[in-house]
C-alpha cells in the first residue's frame, strides 16, 4: 500500500487519518463490496462531489470520459480500480473535493443571463476576473472541449466537468462571488439612500436583457457559437451598429487583425462587437456557409435594426472603419434627444476617427 506522503519512512497521525477517509470513501464507492471499483462503480464515484455524500441529479460524465480515467489509472489493466490505483486518484487530486452547493453558487455567479448557461462572453470575462484571460483561440478550444451538445453554452453538467480537469478554482469563484456580492450590496445600498434624499424614489435599475440573449460585454469583443445567439443579439439590439466578424479558427490574417478589432470596439464602444468562429460546430458553420455566404475571411457584416446594411472583407483597418461609419450613419435617429446622447445622426457621425483621415470621409457616402 502506498502511503499519503511517500518521501516520508513513517506516517504521521494526519496521513494515517487521511488514508482512514480514503479506505471508508473507497468502501462506500465499491457497491457490491467485492473489494475492487468495476466501471459503472467508477462513473458513480467521479460523478459525486465534496467527500463523497453529494450526488449531482444528472450523469455529466461521458463513456470516453471514464475509458480515460480508467485507463490511466487501472496500472495492471484487469478492467477494475484497486485501493492502491484509488489512492493514486485521490493523490493527483481528480475528485471534486467541494460540495455541491458551493458548484452550484458558483455556476450561478458566472450565470450572468440567469438562463442556465454559460455563453462564451461570460466564460471569458471569469478568466479575466480570476487573473488567467485566454485567448480568443485558447475559449474556442475550450468550447469545443465542453459543450458537448453543441449548443453553444455550457450547461451546468459541462461545467462540473471543467472543475474536474482543473480549468478553475473553486476557492476562487467563491472569492469572485464574494466581490461581487459585496458590489451588487454597495449599489444597493446607494440607491436607497438616494431613494430616501429625493423624491420621487430612484427607479430601480432596468431589467437586463432577455434570457435568451447573451449578456454582452461593452466596449469589448463577443465571442458566440450558435446562430440562435447571433440573433438574440441582434433582437435586444436593434437600435445599434451590430458589427460581426466571421472568422475560422486557422485563419492567420484573422488572428493577426484581433488586436485591431478590439481597438475598434473599445474605441466606437456605442456599438457592438461580436465574433464567431465558422467551423466551431455546425449551427455556426451553416451561419458561415449558407446564411451569410462567407467565401473568405475575416468578413465583417454591419447590422442596424437586425439587418444588414454594409458588408466588407479583408484585415484591413480603414475598410472596416468606413463601413462602420456608414452603418452609422444609415439609420437616421428619430429623435433629437436621442441625437444627444449619441455620436452620430442627421447632423453626421461625431465620432473621433480612429484610422481614417480626414481627407478619407469623402468615401463615407
Amino acid at each position: 500500500m502506498v502511503p499519503w506522503d511517500a518521501e516520508h519512512e513513517t506516517w504521521d497521525t494526519e496521513a494515517e487519518e487521511r488514508m482512514a477517509a480514503l479506505m471508508a470513501r473507497f468502501k462506500a464507492a465499491d457497491l457490491d463490496g467485492n473489494g475492487v471499483i468495476d466501471r459503472q462503480e467508477l462513473q458513480v464515484l467521479l460523478e459525486r462531489v465534496g467527500d463523497g455524500e453529494d450526488e449531482v441529479p444528472m450523469h455529466w460524465l461521458t463513456d470516453e470520459d471514464i475509458g480515460e480515467v480508467m485507463a490511466q489509472y487501472d496500472t495492471n489493466r484487469d478492467g477494475v480500480i484497486s485501493f492502491e490505483e484509488f489512492v493514486r486518484m485521490a493523490q493527483d487530486n481528480i475528485f471534486l473535493t467541494g460540495k455541491l452547493q458551493e458548484y452550484s453558487k458558483a455556476f450561478k455567479a458566472v450565470d450572468a443571463g440567469g438562463d442556465g448557461s454559460i455563453g462564451a462572453t461570460e466564460l471569458f470575462r471569469l478568466f479575466e476576473k480570476l487573473g488567467n484571460p485566454v485567448s480568443y483561440d485558447k475559449l474556442v478550444k475550450i468550447m469545443e472541449q465542453y459543450d458537448k451538445d453543441q449548443s453553444g453554452s455550457i450547461d451546468f453538467a459541462e461545467f462540473l466537468r471543467m472543475f474536474r480537469d482543473e480549468l478553475l478554482d473553486l476557492q476562487q469563484i467563491m472569492e469572485f462571488i464574494k466581490q461581487r456580492t459585496a458590489e451588487r450590496e454597495s449599489r444597493a445600498a446607494a440607491r436607497a439612500a438616494a431613494a430616501a434624499a429625493e423624491a420621487p424614489p430612484v427607479a430601480a435599475e432596468p431589467a437586463g436583457p432577455p434570457k435568451a440573449a447573451p449578456k454582452l460585454l461593452p466596449g469589448g469583443v463577443n465571442l458566440f457559437f450558435s446562430e440562435e445567439e447571433l440573433d438574440a443579439v441582434l433582437a435586444a439590439n436593434k437600435d445599434k451598429v451590430v458589427v460581426l466578424m466571421a472568422s475560422v479558427t486557422w485563419c492567420r490574417p484573422c488572428k493577426a487583425f484581433q488586436e485591431n478589432y478590439e481597438k475598434a470596439a473599445q474605441h466606437y464602444s456605442d456599438a457592438v462587437f461580436l465574433k464567431f468562429y465558422g467551423n466551431s460546430n455546425e449551427s455556426t458553420k451553416a451561419l458561415f456557409k449558407d446564411r451569410l455566404k462567407c467565401r473568405t475571411t475575416p468578413s465583417f457584416f454591419f447590422f442596424r435594426g437586425g439587418q444588414i446594411v454594409e458588408s466588407c472583407t479583408g484585415a484591413v483597418t480603414k475598410r472596416l472603419e468606413t463601413n462602420l461609419r456608414k452603418a452609422r450613419r444609415s439609420c437616421p435617429i428619430r429623435h433629437r434627444a436621442a441625437v444627444n446622447n449619441c455620436a452620430y445622426g442627421p447632423d453626421g457621425d461625431k465620432e473621433a476617427l480612429l484610422w481614417l483621415k480626414e481627407e478619407d470621409l469623402a468615401t463615407v457616402a
